[in-house]
C-alpha cells in the first residue's frame, strides 16, 4: 500500500482559536505547487483523509481540486491526537486497499513519519506543505519504507 501524508499548507499566525487558523495565500499556492509537481505520483490516489482543522480542510479541498477523490474529515489527525489513533487509521484505510492521503499538522505528523519508518523523533522535517510517500506492507509502526519526501 502506498501512503501519504501532507502537513497543511502555511496558515495564519493567529486567529481565535487555533482549529480556525486558515490558509495564507501563500499556503494556497505553495499546495498548488506541490500538487503539479507531483501530479504523476498522486494520480492514484483514492480517497483523503483530514483533520477537522480550517487549514488541514483547505489543504484537503486543493488536493481534491487537482485530484477528484472523495474526503473525509477525521478527528484522529488533529495536532494534539494519539499516535497510536492516527496510526489505527492508516491501517484500517490499508484493509479497504486504498492509496490515500491523510492531511494533518505538527507534532503529529512528525511522530507519525518517525514512527512509520522507526527513525528518530525530527529526523525528517516535515514544513507547511511537505509531503511525504511511504510502501508500507502491512501500513503499521516501523514497517514501512520511504519513498520520498517533497517540501515545496
Amino acid at each position: 500500500m502506498i501512503v501519504y501524508l501532507l502537513r497543511h499548507g502555511e496558515a495564519e499566525f493567529h486567529a481565535v482559536k487555533d482549529q480556525d487558523r486558515a490558509l495564507t495565500d501563500s499556503g494556497r499556492k505553495q499546495l498548488h505547487t506541490l500538487c503539479g509537481n507531483r501530479a504523476k505520483d498522486l494520480k492514484d490516489i483514492e480517497h483523503v483523509y483530514h483533520s477537522p482543522y480550517k487549514r488541514a480542510v483547505q489543504t484537503a479541498h486543493i488536493v481534491c481540486q487537482h485530484f477528484p477523490v472523495a474526503s473525509s474529515v477525521s478527528p484522529s489527525l488533529t495536532p494534539d491526537s494519539a499516535i497510536s489513533s492516527a496510526l489505527k487509521l492508516i491501517y484500517e484505510t490499508s484493509e479497504h486497499n486504498q492509496v490515500a492521503l491523510f492531511v494533518t499538522h505538527q507534532p503529529l505528523i512528525g511522530s507519525l513519519v518517525s514512527a512509520l519508518v522507526d527513525a528518530d523523533e525530527g529526523r525528517y522535517g516535515m514544513g507547511t506543505g511537505s509531503l511525504a510517500a511511504f510502501h508500507c506492507d502491512p501500513p503499521v509502526r516501523d514497517c514501512c519504507e520511504l519513498r520520498w519526501l517533497d517540501h515545496v
